[in-house]
């Protein structure tokens, strides 16, 4: 009963995926946690991990963005951690230059000698066009885009190292964490940690870094491997495939696939436990993998892969009858990747040529689109996913699109130019009929101007797509948008972690099993 002691239960609160409301899980903390070597996994600390990234999302109980960090201010005051400090950005609407951090202090016997343990937070949901920076990719080294953020969040760290040093112990541990966007940026911190240790009064075994749904972005140049930091990585999710492998990104540590392959014998022991602790953290949310199909489009419909049967049935590598929700978003990032290229560059250029490639003629299209989409209320994007669908449904009859498939058909330079010409003043014409979406005329126009190159891949890409998987790529990641997005939602990861952790028994009473 000794040891049972030293655990503390209790609840913490966190934003749910959807963005709906504050919703509680259960936590379990023990100070031992952080008294072992940070380069061994430890799956407790790992859940325990996972709760703080949630309680970092914004509150959504919060007005005008007042105290929104207030879950995690809670969450940390009940372990015993004092001197919180969120920066500024965490208390203003995210805009394209902002990130959200935070940080505590607990100072913690180990044997004979007291140490300081600094925990490090990032908000990891409710971006807004803060998210547009992931797009930045830059043509070499870690991405550009992530390493600026990571330098953000090093000189806050810094200037909070500054503000305790009448408070800190000889000896410094460092606990950080992050979801989503944020994981990225953790995992770049905590590296830099590693690499200057000294400077930060710490050394490798004392930096626990547990990331979660973290985007590739360091670089496959540094190969250091940095035995501190464990990565969370959900193969069902998208998020943790970007920035593409095949460009030269990695991430810093270890990658930790806790979520078995579909139809294995551990995810049929385990799912029906997952879904059931899926719905106590949240009752809204259906998840269930297995719903993942590949499709093909014919006429406005969209079909399943495995009703295809005659000439079109050849179509298709078998693959494609039973691809699992991994294996499709696994060759869709590669079919993505290797599709970047530009008249300039040759037939086939090298992957580094790639990168660069997107780095000049891309990633400023990409992240203008994604500030023009997650910077407007959401009544504006509610309007453009409305225009969107309707450019589909309307604008672009089979007459049209047959015109469209001609032209890529012939897999001409020009052709390419035509089609996106054409499609151009289809999107602008709808668009600019769509007031309520929040952009005029010369705002369209301004738009497009800053996409030119992007509807150009855009363009490239479905030519591909059509030429060579009959429109399955697109079809199929559209029909699962919602299975994909699945993936990423906060209460699906914490659940299969708390499957893996002992200290949630399985019948959810929270007895320990010590």
């Amino acid at each position: 009963m000794k040891q049972q002691e030293k655990i503390k239960k209790g609840t913490f609160t966190f934003a749910d995926g959807p963005r709906q409301q504050d919703r509680t899980g259960t936590y379990y903390y023990s100070d031992d946690y952080f008294r072992r070597n940070a380069a061994i996994l430890n799956p407790h600390l790992r859940t325990m991990s996972y709760a703080l990234c949630m309680a970092c999302f914004p509150s959504m109980e919060a007005e005008n963005y007042d105290r929104v960090y207030r879950n995690a201010e809670k969450l940390l005051g009940e372990l015993g951690f004092t001197d919180f400090t969120p920066n500024e950005d965490y208390k203003k609407k995210p805009s394209a230059d902002t990130l959200g951090i935070l940080a505590a202090h607990k100072v913690i016997r180990d044997g004979d000698e007291d140490y300081s343990l600094i925990v490090i937070g990032l908000r990891g949901a409710g971006y807004g066009d803060e998210w547009a920076s992931n797009l930045v990719l830059g043509e070499k080294g870690s991405a550009e885009g992530f390493e600026k953020c990571m330098v953000y969040a090093d000189s806050f760290l810094c200037r909070y190292l500054e503000d305790m040093e009448d408070r800190l112990q000889r000896r410094v541990k460092y606990w950080i964490t992050g979801f989503s966007r944020v994981a990225a940026v953790s995992n770049l911190l905590g590296a830099r940690i590693d690499r200057y240790a000294p400077a930060y009064r710490t050394e490798t075994g004392d930096i626990y870094v547990y990331t979660f749904e973290a985007p590739a972005a360091a670089s496959k140049d540094d190969r250091r491997p940095f035995p501190s930091i464990h990565n969370t990585v959900n193969p069902h999710d998208l998020v943790p495939r970007l920035a593409p492998s095949v460009w030269g990104f990695r991430r810093y540590g270890t990658d930790d696939t806790v979520f078995p392959d579909i139809h294995s014998e551990e995810y049929l022991d385990k799912i029906g436990e997952v879904q059931e602790r899926v719905k106590a953290l949240n009752p809204t949310l259906h998840y269930d993998p297995e719903e993942f199909k590949t499709t093909y489009r014919k006429g406005k419909q969209f079909l399943p892969v495995k009703d295809v049967q005659g000439e079109k049935r050849k179509k298709f590598d078998e693959w494609w009858y039973h691809a699992r929700q991994d294996e499709f978003l696994e060759r869709f990032m590669d079919f993505i990747g290797k599709r970047i290229s530009h008249q300039e560059d040759g037939d086939d250029p090298t992957d580094r040529e790639r990168r660069v490639r997107f780095a000049k003629s891309y990633q400023s299209a990409f992240s203008a689109v994604a500030k023009t989409y997650l910077g407007g209320t959401a009544e504006e994007r509610s309007a453009m996913l409305s225009a969107v669908k309707t450019i589909y449904e309307e604008d672009l009859p089979t007459s049209r699109l047959a015109y469209l498939l001609f032209k890529l058909w012939q897999n001409r330079e020009f052709s390419y130019r035509q089609v996106g010409i054409y499609i151009k003043a289809i999107v602008h014409r709808r668009l600019d009929k769509t007031p309520e979406a929040g952009l005029d005329s010369q705002a369209v126009s301004e738009f497009f101007n800053a996409v030119e190159n992007l509807l150009y891949y855009a363009v490239k890409c479905l030519s591909y797509d059509v030429r060579r998987h009959h429109f399955s790529y697109f079809t199929t990641l559209l029909t699962n948008a919602h299975r994909i997005a699945m993936g990423h939602y906060p209460e699906v990861i914490m659940a299969w972690l708390q499957t893996l952790d002992d200290y949630y028994h399985l019948d959810m009473t929270g007895r320990l099993e010590m």
